[in-house]
């Protein structure tokens, strides 16, 4: 376990500091299930990274979870921004896992899938860091159960 952390660690350094789009094919196609109902900005505003390690998959996901559809990013200043709600969230990585069913990733045994908010990334106020993990276990081919771990 202090392992996976230090691991997660320096990922979240990687991702932060550089512009990179997607580490592979997986990435990219979790980035484009979740775009549309998380609202995710295109480019390096959301950035995307999966690797294996002790047999999972895990995707991370650093994206800013904010969004208003009757603001334009010059006024953003005037208004407060809503969140994401966590229903959206869970309901956005079950469809996400339902659509890997039908892909080559199938044959993962499990993927673990990590998102991050970047809006409240380097804050030091009492606001907390959100992030939300969840587990897609595939048995055959075929989605079985998807937990959230945290």
């Amino acid at each position: 376990m202090k392992n996976f952390k230090k691991t997660i660690l320096f990922l979240l350094t990687i991702l932060l500091t550089t512009p990179i789009a997607h580490s592979s094919e997986l990435s990219a196609y979790v980035e484009a299930t979740l775009r549309k109902p998380l609202n995710l900005v295109v480019g390096p505003a959301t950035q995307v990274v999966d690797f294996e390690m002790d047999g999972k998959t895990y995707v991370i996901v650093i994206a800013d979870l904010s969004f208003n559809k009757n603001i334009t990013p010059f006024n953003t200043k005037k208004k407060k921004l809503n969140r994401t709600s966590e229903k959206e969230i869970t309901q956005a990585v079950k469809n996400t896992f339902i659509k890997l069913q039908n892909t080559k990733y199938k044959t993962k045994n499990e993927i673990v899938i990590i998102i991050f908010d970047k809006k409240l990334f380097g804050r030091t106020d009492n606001k907390t860091l959100r992030k939300f993990i969840f587990k897609g276990e595939f048995n055959k081919g075929r989605l079985v159960r998807v937990s959230r771990l945290e």
